[in-house]
């Protein structure tokens, strides 16, 4: 009886030890990967606007980068790009650009979102539309048409 007790009681005791190490070595074997991701955006004209309705019709970019960790966001970077008439927004072989890189994103617990908003004003008539991109891996370009 008591030869059994003995091993039952290390039994348990064995028992206990692993799961309270579990955590720990799990945490040791599931090691965050933080990575750098890059974001491009290209900005043109999807139209020619050489009508003279668009003589009075501006509009204006608010674009902005968020990590986004199960149902926290954080905003990592924005830019506002200020209204100016359509005519003036470049054509697609002339298209503005540029990168955003992103350092340190936790691979398997982060991912990150483009969002923009899209303001048009034609004579005090505003119009807004916006616009969530997921981005998966590495470079991701947005072509972004006024």
């Amino acid at each position: 009886m008591k030869k059994n007790l003995l091993w039952l009681t290390l039994i348990l005791l064995t028992s206990f030890i692993a799961i309270a190490a579990y955590k720990p070595i799990k945490a040791a074997m599931m090691k965050d990967n933080r990575v750098d991701k890059t974001i491009s955006f290209a900005i043109y004209k999807g139209s020619n606007y050489a009508s003279k309705v668009y003589n009075s019709t501006s509009a204006e970019i608010y674009i902005t980068v968020e990590k986004v960790t199960n149902t926290n966001r954080t905003v990592v970077w924005d830019t506002t790009i200020d209204a100016k008439l359509l005519s003036k927004y470049p054509s697609v072989k002339k298209a503005f650009s540029q990168k955003v890189t992103v350092r340190n994103v936790i691979e398997n617990k982060e991912h990150l979102e483009m969002n923009y908003v899209l303001t048009y004003n034609s004579n005090g008539s505003v119009l807004k539309m916006l616009s969530r991109e997921f981005v998966l891996d590495g470079l991701k370009t947005f072509a972004i048409s006024i």
